[in-house]
């Protein structure tokens, strides 16, 4: 059991400092072709996260919530979505306390990363994920102190 990350374009009204997240089959960062199966997706660090949507969740003016679990959990592991390998995406597939630990101001370093996985399916999505995984850590230790 562990500590997972979301990440959200949106701020979650917290209560008493946190907020419950509810599985869902739908969201705004899914692919098309991922099972309809309810869960919200968590990864193990902000920089997993951060591959994990890519473009799809941010721009030059936008800013990025960061929720982690308020306690170690047992993320389930994914079926059907094809860059699990390189994001460790995981599934909370139970409602999920979450606490906001950072906000995240996209700058044009981070917009730069993540713009070149604009459009990309596998496989070409994935040679240019691992690419960009280093310099996501790199950056969240650097401007976030987050590994």
């Amino acid at each position: 059991m562990e500590h997972y990350y979301h990440i959200s374009s949106k701020r979650f009204r917290l209560k008493n400092g946190e907020i419950v997240l509810k599985p869902k089959k739908a969201g705004p960062n899914r692919a098309i072709s991922e099972p309809k199966i309810a869960r919200t997706c968590v990864g193990p660090s902000v920089p997993h996260c951060l591959i994990a949507v890519g473009d799809l969740a941010v721009s030059k003016t936008h800013k990025i919530y960061v929720y982690r679990t308020k306690n170690p959990i047992k993320g389930r592991n994914c079926i059907g979505v094809v860059d699990a390998h390189i994001t460790q995406e995981r599934w909370a597939c139970r409602a999920t306390k979450f606490v906001l630990v950072r906000t995240i101001k996209v700058d044009e370093e981070l917009f730069g990363h993540l713009r070149q996985l604009y459009g990309l399916g596998a496989p070409h999505g994935f040679t240019c994920q691992k690419e960009i995984l280093p310099l996501l850590k790199k950056y969240c230790k650097r401007e976030i102190n987050e590994s």
